[in-house]
């Protein structure tokens, strides 16, 4: 029987979520509207010339997410932070932990700012920071981390009066970020215990250095990464954590799943610990790490294990990380769906029961091309991941969801979605109740088959965008970017017309180009050479005739190499891959896996984490290029390197070949189909040579060069130090 009519029900226990802020980039004040500015004002010309020098720009550019305003509006520091806090508020977040300090003393004069707006705006919002020992000086005057900590902290503490100070439990709050780097790292010889007690003391002192108690949540990103730990070790870790902080928890929390052991999870709550659940819905540095799902997969399984767990206070990754792609805020390719999903949760966490939906709402929530495998006219690192159609509903009654193209379903009352494989084309939803149409939505953005440059972020649209941008900016009209759709109508896509004729990013200059036109003069419009997939502005080549030659040495003079290998007219030719098996012999049947690039070292990356071998070792996929390319195959692990035919027609092959260091012989063979030629042992450091000649391939097709450790004992990698292709007829 529940509580008697008017009775009181006790208050809810204390739950807050944080969002982690950096500092360098508010919105639309200072750095990031500059960096705008200066992107939108580079000329074509310029933006190849710079592609051609560095990494970043060979793959389209750093920030492929800005923050989404109106395109040039700037402001002033205080209307920007209570911009940010106000739409931080309707994301269901209760403050911000500002990164100490990502943009050094221009940070600290943010946080500053942001007391001051929240002070003004008289709004239940606490701010405070975040430690992270990669944005403290190193210098050998800056004195030791724990120095900088305490000075960090103390600098926050002179708002002690403040309301908007982030407490928890009463106490003023503080977040960490790899939470180990307060003491130097572990030293040779050093074991993980003895490590951890020089944590916990260094904490102890930062404790004892501060006016008044606070309240301190640990990350454990580093100190609970330790793969194949067993359920005791991990039980230890969480006890060692849940006696040094208030508070455990981290960022990301992926690798060997920690962020959702069990046993580390009840070792920090039987210490007296809270379990403070990482949360985030996708990360991606452009030239380093991703991890992401489909859909909002990750988002919701992160508050579903915060739930689960009791977790009661949280910090989400991140609010406006635009570099890494894995911000909540309003943004360009995400528009308010994260932020709208992120507050039915938080809602949903902080009452026991799911809000009420007062108006019908349709998301979508895609990638913006297929694949990015062979992204042109940019390059692209990684081409693995994760492609689906998600729909998520919230609905005032239940609905039948009609998804053009896709599939109808049944959707009921409130929250929910659905998946689809993803499709090329336009994106049209359809909510019918009783045979009545009550909301007919096409997404603005459409869906490509190629990209035309990385682009991780799970593109979002909602049927509430309009709605959500009156309240930021009443007085301007609605701005919705998109990259694949097509403003004028002509058939060349909004990116193409910007990057190539336009002032890309400014979505104005969309529509300056001429589908019809042929600036080149190479006999072929504008039209066409998107088709194809070629420079309007450069006149083609004769194309790759007979005599052509392909060298993967090409590649030494290249800023920026990605998987595949582009050749010196732009396109995908050399391809990395890998077949994992069972020793002694792989299998050679062309079923050969492309692995993403990342770091200097490709990898096949499944939702975020390396691929587990299921034969032995897992660590045999690598490969890195300055004009020649080391592979690691090892007995368990084959490694090629493929050529893709760009025409039909008969070709020469020629490779230089090299065992690493170690024992045995490497094995190397072209390859096309199940059929092998030029078969090569080679013994470490030796050196031989591979010639297939009069190979015939369809347009498409493949040949492989094949590396087998079948008969390596221990041997260190293999070479490839030549790889010339001629096409013959």
């Amino acid at each position: 029987m529940g509580p008697r009519q008017g009775a009181s029900l006790p208050p809810p226990p204390e739950r807050k979520v944080f969002a982690h802020f950096m500092g360098c980039w508010p919105a639309a004040h200072g750095a990031l509207p500059y960096s705008f500015r200066n992107e939108a004002a580079m000329t074509p010309e310029a933006r190849w010339e710079r592609a051609r020098q560095n990494g970043y720009d060979a793959g389209g550019g750093r920030i492929v997410n800005w923050p989404l305003l109106p395109q040039g509006f700037e402001t002033n520091a205080l209307a920007n932070a209570k911009m940010e806090i106000a739409r931080a508020m309707r994301a269901g977040i209760d403050g911000f932990a500002f990164d100490a300090w990502a943009g050094q003393n221009g940070a600290k004069r943010q946080l500053d700012v942001f007391f001051q707006a929240a002070e003004e705006m008289k709004v239940d919002f606490g701010l405070t920071i975040c430690f992270d020992a990669s944005c403290h000086p190193h210098g050998p005057d800056d004195g030791t981390m724990l120095d900088q900590y305490v000075a960090s902290a103390q600098f926050v503490l002179r708002h002690l009066d403040s309301p908007n100070l982030a407490r928890f439990a009463g106490k003023p709050l503080f977040f960490g970020y790899y939470s180990e780097n307060i003491v130097p790292k572990r030293q040779e010889g050093e074991t993980h215990e003895a490590w951890r007690v020089r944590i916990a003391a260094a904490w102890a002192a930062w404790r004892a250095a501060l006016p008044c108690p606070v309240f301190l949540h640990g990350s454990l990103d580093a100190m609970a990464n330790i793969r194949d730990a067993t359920p005791e070790q991990m039980d230890a870790i969480g006890r060692w954590a849940g006696e040094t902080f208030d508070a455990v928890g981290g960022f990301l929390a992926t690798d060997n799943a920690w962020g959702f052991n069990t046993n580390l999870i009840a070792g920090v709550k039987a210490a007296g610990g809270s379990w403070s659940q990482p949360l985030f819905f996708q990360y991606s540095n452009k030239l380093g790490g991703i991890i992401t799902g489909a859909g909002l997969d990750r988002l919701r399984a992160n508050w579903q294990a915060a739930m689960a767990n009791d977790s009661r206070l949280l910090q989400f990754v991140t609010w406006n990380d635009y570099g890494e792609e894995s911000s909540m805020a309003p943004a360009y390719g995400t528009g308010y769906t994260v932020a709208r999903v992120n507050r039915h949760f938080a809602e949903t966490w902080k009452t026991g029961r799911e809000p009420t939906v007062a108006q019908d709402e349709v998301h979508a929530i895609f990638r913006r091309a297929l694949s990015t495998e062979d992204a042109y006219p940019f390059l692209s690192r990684r081409a693995h991941r994760p492609t689906v159609l998600e729909v998520s509903t919230f609905l005032t009654a239940p609905a039948q969801v009609e998804v053009e193209g896709y599939g109808t379903c049944e959707a009921p009352a409130g929250y929910s979605f659905r998946q689809f494989p993803l499709q090329e084309g336009a994106i049209r939803v359809v909510l019918r109740r009783d045979g009545e149409t009550v909301l007919d939505w096409t997404c603005p953005e459409r869906v490509a088959r190629e990209a035309w440059r990385e682009d991780m972020t799970l593109a979002a649209y909602g049927s509430n965008d309009a709605a959500e941008w009156k309240r930021d900016f009443p007085e301007v009209e609605p701005f919705v970017y998109t990259e694949n759709a097509d403003d004028d109508g002509d058939g060349l896509p909004n990116w193409f017309e910007m990057v190539y004729f336009g002032r890309f990013p400014l979505l104005a200059t969309a529509t300056g180009a001429d589908a019809s036109a042929d600036p080149d003069g190479d006999g072929r419009t504008n039209l066409e050479e998107y088709r194809d997939r070629t420079d309007p502005l450069v006149a083609d080549k004769a194309g790759y005739g007979v005599g052509f030659t392909w060298r993967l040495t090409d590649l030494k003079d290249a800023p920026f190499v990605t998987n595949p290998f582009k050749d010196t007219t732009g396109h995908a030719r050399w391809y990395a891959a890998y077949k994992y098996g069972p020793p002694p012999i792989i299998a050679h049947d062309g079923g050969y896996t492309v692995m993403d690039w990342a770091g200097g070292a490709a990898k096949r990356r499944q939702a975020g984490t390396g691929e587990k071998n299921p034969w032995g070792h897992g660590g045999g996929c690598s490969v890195s290029t300055n004009g020649t390319v080391v592979l690691g195959p090892r007995k368990e692990c084959l490694m090629l390197l493929g050529w893709r035919a760009p025409e039909s027609g008969t070709y020469d092959f020629e490779a230089v070949v090299a065992g690493g260091e170690g024992h045995g012989q490497m094995r190397f063979s072209f390859e096309r189909g199940t059929e092998e030629r030029a078969v090569q042992t080679v013994k470490g450091g030796e050196e031989a040579r591979l010639l297939a000649t009069g190979v015939p391939l369809a347009q498409g097709e493949m040949l492989w060069l094949a590396a087998d450790a079948r008969d390596s004992w221990g041997m260190q990698g293999a070479e490839i130090r030549r790889f010339d292709v001629r096409r013959v007829e």
